[in-house]
């Protein structure tokens, strides 16, 4: 395990100096420390993964040599980092009067503030022991670890020059066509421990489920109030099957968060105001890693750009809407370039979508909307493995706290963007030419996983607080 502590903190590291890099200078990087923190161990094994698998186009195979090129490269950057922020830095009295207001609560938000606190340490730490529990029953994780994500991983690492072969269209490995962040991820670990170590990809599932978690917790406190936190992180690390998911080793999780984390940051970009885009650029580079993670990432993708691109007040001019996407753009680009130039030399056809007649044969077919729509409304009630509904709840809390108006452009792209990848994930069942049975017991509680975080954030982040915590910015995000 201590050999894993190198390239687990090297990721972490390039993860921070770039989120550092584009932080606004306007925000106090001490004071979004956790945020920050948070973001970073996603886009660290984002930005990881994408140089190891340039090394790998580049020199045939990763030794010794790739992790000595990154350690070095995480110095120089680390130092541009702190020239950067230097000069980057303003301090404003705003941000200060601020924070000394937050100290300053009622006793209602300091009651509401430890309740939530203990609670959800109480879940934390249940959440934890129920997640090495899993791990001990399963080192390899879920049969999609070992045999997509894991081999995948394998045959980077063991392959050699022929690392390609894992993508040959001679070979009997299947779904080549998914993107390659976890299983480079893995890869590039076990370059730099020298083996195939079961704790490697374990270890990377544990550090997403518990940065996807802290992620809606640091974000929602200061986009709403820490109680407000505390509770939709209650929620998710209380949600069963997103522990077990977060044990099997799959992408799910991880593309969870990158959804999450695009919509935290779009948030945040239009709560703080934020002059020159550096915020949209991170929200970009996050949903083009979204895209890196799986292939259904660049569905929750296109949904995004629809959803901006939608609240154009004049539907024949797009173009102020379009030039507002040049910083997001400007992030999810080298992202793109790298996923693409994936996906026409190295993937194979997708296993849902290898017959344009067949998928719309399936559309034609009036039982399988029966059975999806069942599926759906059957998941409203029994989604994520909770003994007792949850979403009727999470209901009945909206119609008690109310919707915080007016609501920003932000959060109706987001809101936009879930629905539409939600809406998305239905007709894909509908077309896809499988089993439908068996394509819906096998993903349906997966893909719903993956939308699981974002719709906490999207809750939590538009209702009203029991309490109205001094310091906080009236209205949304």
């Amino acid at each position: 395990m201590i050999r894993l502590v190198t390239p687990l903190l090297t990721a972490l590291g390039f993860g921070f100096v770039f989120v550092c890099i584009l932080w606004p200078g306007q925000r106090r990087l001490l004071r979004d420390l956790p945020l920050v923190i948070f973001l970073s161990l996603g886009f660290g094994f984002g930005i990881s993964s994408l140089l190891f698998f340039l090394w790998l186009l580049a020199f045939g195979r990763a030794g010794s040599a790739f992790a000595i090129f990154e350690l070095s490269l995480l110095l120089i950057l680390s130092a541009f980092a702190v020239l950067f922020r230097r000069r980057k830095t303003r301090f404003l009295p705003v941000a200060t009067e601020t924070v000394q207001a937050r100290h300053a609560g009622s006793k209602l938000e300091w009651i509401f503030n430890w309740m939530g606190a203990i609670i959800f340490l109480v879940t934390l730490l249940a959440a934890v022991r129920a997640f090495l529990w899993f791990v001990r029953g399963d080192l390899n994780g879920g049969w999609d670890a070992w045999g997509i994500w894991n081999l995948r991983a394998k045959f980077l690492f063991l392959g050699g020059s022929h690392w390609r072969d894992a993508f040959s269209a001679e070979g009997s490995l299947s779904h080549t066509d998914y993107p390659l962040l976890l299983p480079a991820s893995v890869a590039r670990a076990w370059s730099y421990v020298g083996s195939d170590a079961p704790l490697a990809p374990i270890l990377i599932g544990a550090l997403f489920t518990t940065a996807t978690a802290g992620l809606l917790l640091s974000s929602l406190s200061i986009l709403r109030g820490r109680s407000q936190g505390l509770l939709a992180a209650t929620v998710l690390l209380a949600t069963p099957f997103f522990i077990v998911l977060g044990t099997a080793q799959y992408a799910d999780v991880p593309l969870g968060f990158f959804m999450l984390s695009t919509l935290v940051l779009l948030c945040l970009h239009e709560s703080v105001a934020e002059e020159g885009g550096s915020m949209l650029a991170l929200a970009g580079a996050s949903a083009g890693l979204a895209a890196w993670t799986k292939n259904e990432g660049v569905l929750f993708l296109v949904c995004l750009l629809l959803g901006h691109l939608s609240l154009a007040p004049d539907r024949r001019n797009l173009r102020p809407q379009v030039r507002q996407l040049l910083p997001f753009v400007a992030g999810l680009a080298p992202v793109l370039l790298v996923l693409a130039y994936f996906k026409l030399h190295f993937a194979g056809h997708n296993d849902l979508f290898s017959s344009l007649t067949a998928a719309l044969k399936m559309l034609g077919r009036i039982a399988r909307w029966r059975v999806v729509a069942r599926a759906f409304a059957d998941q409203l009630l029994h989604f994520g493995g909770w003994v007792a509904p949850v979403t009727p709840f999470l209901a009945l809390y909206v119609l008690l706290a109310g919707v915080a108006k007016p609501m920003s452009n932000s959060l109706k792209i987001c809101l936009r963007a879930v629905s539409l990848t939600a809406l998305g994930y239905f007709f894909v069942y509908i077309v896809a030419p499988v089993p439908l049975d068996w394509l819906l017991e096998t993903s349906l509680n997966r893909v719903l996983v993956q939308l699981w975080p974002s719709t906490l954030f999207l809750v939590f982040v538009a209702t009203n607080p029991f309490h109205k915590e001094r310091g906080k910015p009236p209205g949304n995000c």
